[in-house]
Formats: C-alpha cells, structure tokens, sequence
C-alpha cells in the first residue's frame, strides 16, 4: 500500500491562488481525471509540494501557474494521481493534467508522460 501522506494544509507555491480560482481548477482537474482511470470525485488535493513551471495566468482576479508536484487522495487518504497541470486561457479557462499518473494502491493503473494538449481537450476547446 502506498504510504505517502497527504498535506491539506500547506498550498506550496500554489497560495497566490484565491480559494474561488482554486475550486474552479481543482474541479477541472477532477474532471479530467476520469480519463486517466480515476472517476471518483470526492477527491482532495495536496498542494504542498506544488512548484512552479513557468507559465502564469490569472483569472477570476487571482494569479497561478502550470504547477507540478500535485498529489490527488481520495476521502480515504489513498493517493491516486500525481501530477502536473496545466491551462490554456481564452474565453473560458481550461485546466488539465499535463503529466500525470494515476494509482490503486501501489500499481500504476494510468499515465501521461508526455506534455501537451490531450486530444480530449481539444475537443472541450473546440465545443466552446
């Protein structure tokens, strides 16, 4: 079983985040999710060891980043994804995984190991 534990309490590098921008990315991420595996959405996010990666943006009048080093538990606290996201801004903010892998206890069950826009998002995008 994994045993890494999770930090609900320090948001890292992420706190310029407002708590309204951080519900608005964190339920896109959750979203995005269910194409990795993982389709549970009572989900929390550990965003202590968030670390910035060079592409800011700000909406809803707070700032943020592409951030990686996200962790995903479920209500449990079993980890089941780590990541890094990542945005694109235009009329509507759409956040998605850029990295990901998602877990079942110790085994791997997904993975994006190379960056970009996912398919799927493309198609989100083109729908807006």
């Amino acid at each position: 079983m994994n045993t890494i534990r999770p930090n609900y309490s320090d948001y890292g590098l992420s706190s310029p985040m407002s708590a309204e921008l951080r519900k608005v990315v964190e339920s896109q991420l959750i979203e995005d999710l269910r194409f990795y595996g993982i389709d549970d959405t009572d989900l929390k996010f550990d965003w202590s060891n968030s670390c910035i990666e060079g592409h800011d943006g700000e909406y809803l009048g707070s700032y943020f980043e592409n951030y990686s080093g996200i962790l995903v538990f479920d209500k449990n606290d079993n980890l089941l994804a780590d990541g890094w996201m990542d945005f694109i801004d235009g009329p509507e903010l759409v956040v998605y995984w850029d990295f990901i892998d998602t877990w079942k206890g110790n085994k791997r069950i997904a993975e994006k190991s190379e960056p970009g826009v996912p398919e799927h998002i493309l198609d989100k995008i083109n729908k807006i």
